[in-house]
């Protein structure tokens, strides 16, 4: 009996998807499976199964987890801190990766437009751009 065009094109269709779900889904298991290997196994790499898999350290960290103590905090800069959620007043999670924002200036060039302060808002900001773009060459 042949097979026919349609269900030739979804048992394809369900490979691809399949080969697809495998291949997104490798990293991860490949980073969890290598985090439950010593270091000397994980960097020798023989093998994706670890040979002793070591849940003391998930268990360690999950004995340890809460809130971030007040000497962590002062190590972090509030800006990355204050766009995320607390309980009781505790930050119990930070975004894996964060920008700072900094704007580098040119003071005496500020001076020169008659500002002795960067600006502080968007409207300052643009008022600092017009005066700079007005003064001559020479001034900039």
């Amino acid at each position: 009996m042949p097979i026919s065009r349609r269900l030739l094109s979804r048992a394809v269709l369900h490979a691809i998807l399949v080969l697809g779900a495998v291949w997104a889904l490798f990293p991860l298991v490949w980073m969890v499976l290598t985090s439950l290997k010593g270091y000397a196994e994980a960097s020798a790499a023989e093998s994706l199964l670890p040979k002793d898999w070591l849940f003391s350290k998930y268990i360690q960290a999950w004995q340890t987890v809460g809130a971030f103590s007040s000497d962590d905090l002062k190590d972090l800069f509030p800006s990355f801190i204050d766009h995320y959620p607390q309980a009781g007043n505790q930050v119990y999670s930070l975004a894996f990766m964060r920008s700072l924002e900094v704007m580098y200036y040119n003071a005496e060039m500020l001076k020169a437009a008659g500002f002795d302060q960067p600006p502080a808002t968007w409207d300052n900001f643009l008022k600092v751009c017009a005066a700079v773009n007005s003064l001559d060459v020479d001034q900039r």
